[in-house]
C-alpha cells in the first residue's frame, strides 16, 4: 500500500531519513579538517556548533575530546540528535550539551571554536540577519578564537545553478528513494530544493511518499566577508569544500570560511 503523505507527515519523513539519506557524508573528514584549520590539535576545547541538525558532526567533535554545545531552531531534528546519545559512550555524550534556538539564545562566554557545517549559512534570508548571527558569533568566542563554516559560492551557484539528482539507500531495513529537484531564481538569489521521497521496508510494502522543500540563500563572498568585517571578526582565508590544502577561486562552488576574533593589542 502507498501512502501520501501531509505536508506536516512529509517532514516527519524527511527527518526519519535524513541520516539514511546522508550516511555517506565524511563527517569524521570535515570536522578533522575543521580542527585543523581552527588550529585545534590537542587538548579540550569549548566548541560551539550553530545549526548541529541530528548531530552527526557534534558526535565527531565531542569524540576527539572536546566539549561541545549544539544549537538549532528545530526541536525534531534537536529529539533525533538527543536519541542518538543514548548510542554513544558515555564520556563522549557528557561533552555533548544540545539547546534548542539560535546563537543569540546562547549564554555568553568564551568558546575556542565556532562552526557552522552543512550550509547552514545558506539558509539565512537577509544581509541583516547574516551580520546580526557574525555579531553574536564574536560576542561568544574568546580572542584569537575561529569561526569557520562551509558555505555555497553565491556567485558560482548564479552562473552554474545546482541540478536535481537521485539518490537509493538500501539498508538492513529498508529503502529510501529520493529524487532531488533544485529551481534557482537569479533574482532573488536562492534556490528551492525539493525532495520527493519515497521509503519501504525490505520487501517493498508500506511505500511511504512525501515531498519537503528548502529553501538556500546564494550569498556573495564579498558579502560574507563585510557581514563578518562589520561585527568584528577577521578574514583569514577562503578554502574549496574541507580542502584547505589551497585558497578558494571564483570557480570553487562550496567554500569553507574561516574567519577569526582579533586579539586585543596589548598595553
Amino acid at each position: 500500500m502507498t501512502k501520501s503523505t501531509s505536508s506536516t507527515a512529509s517532514k516527519q519523513l524527511f527527518y526519519s531519513v535524513y541520516d539514511t539519506i546522508f550516511a555517506k557524508k565524511d563527517y569524521l573528514a570535515e570536522v578533522n579538517s575543521v580542527l585543523e584549520l581552527g588550529g585545534i590539535r590537542s587538548g579540550t576545547a569549548r566548541i560551539l556548533e550553530l545549526g548541529c541538525g541530528t548531530g552527526n558532526h557534534t558526535r565527531c567533535f565531542a569524540g576527539a575530546g572536546h566539549s561541545v554545545v549544539g544549537i538549532d531552531p528545530d526541536e525534531e531534528m534537536l529529539t533525533i540528535a538527543r536519541a542518538k546519545l543514548t548510542l554513544l559512550p558515555r564520556d563522549i555524550a557528557g561533552r555533548i550539551n544540545y539547546q534548542h534556538g539560535q546563537v543569540h539564545d546562547v549564554p555568553l562566554a568564551t568558546y575556542d571554536l565556532a562552526t557552522a557545517l552543512f550550509n547552514v549559512i545558506n539558509y539565512i534570508a537577509s544581509p541583516a540577519a547574516l551580520e546580526a548571527l557574525m555579531r553574536e558569533v564574536a560576542r561568544r568566542l574568546k580572542p584569537g578564537a575561529s569561526f569557520i563554516f562551509d558555505v555555497w559560492n553565491g556567485n558560482a551557484a548564479l552562473v552554474d545553478p545546482p541540478a536535481g539528482k537521485s539518490v537509493t539507500v538500501e539498508t538492513e531495513h529498508g529503502r529510501v528513494k529520493v529524487e532531488l529537484a533544485a529551481r534557482t531564481d537569479v533574482v532573488a538569489k536562492s534556490t528551492e530544493l525539493t525532495y520527493s521521497i519515497e521509503a519501504s521496508d525490505l520487501r517493498g510494502n508500506g511505500l511511504e511518499q512525501g515531498k519537503y522543500t528548502i529553501w538556500h540563500f546564494l550569498w556573495p563572498p564579498d558579502v560574507i566577508v563585510e557581514a563578518a568585517r562589520a561585527a568584528g571578526l577577521e578574514a583569514k582565508s577562503v578554502h574549496p569544500l574541507f580542502d584547505v590544502s589551497r585558497t578558494a577561486n571564483e570557480h570553487d562552488w562550496k567554500l569553507m570560511f574561516h574567519f577569526r576574533k582579533p586579539v586585543p593589542d596589548a598595553l
